[in-house]
């Protein structure tokens, strides 16, 4: 499923989703200071060629981290961003349904990321600090 995603903490919130808005593929995010009353400018990540299935985690000190798939010389890979900056490779993997949707919590100073390993039929997961 390509739906957004939404995590919060305290009043920060934050949102992340896949588009092919304008023919081409983004991930976007967008982060609320008032409880998600309103958002600010909506920010493209700098995603080779997404297939989506975003996740997102609002940081102990406020920043956000998303995950999603991208696709980088056809193979699939799961890339985290910190504030749509500090990019990282996370694992590569399957750009197929059965590898799911990612999902990412908030975890210290960085987050902890799990997705579904085809291949090896379980699901592995990954602590990121930036």
């Amino acid at each position: 499923m390509n739906g957004p995603a939404l995590d919060a903490r305290g009043n920060r919130v934050a949102a992340a989703w896949f588009t092919r808005g304008g023919g081409a593929p983004k991930v976007m995010f967008a982060v609320s200071s008032d409880g998600g009353q309103s958002f600010g400018k909506a920010r493209q990540l700098p995603a080779k060629d997404p297939i989506g299935r975003c996740g997102v985690a609002v940081l102990a000190d406020g920043s956000v981290a998303v995950c999603w798939l991208d696709l980088v010389n056809n193979v699939a890979e799961l890339r985290a961003s910190l504030d749509g900056e500090k990019i990282i490779t996370c694992a590569k993997t399957s750009a197929g349904r059965a590898s799911g949707v990612p999902e990412i919590v908030a975890e210290g100073k960085g987050a902890l990321i799990a997705w579904r390993d085809v291949s090896k039929r379980r699901v592995l997961t990954a602590r990121v600090v930036w």
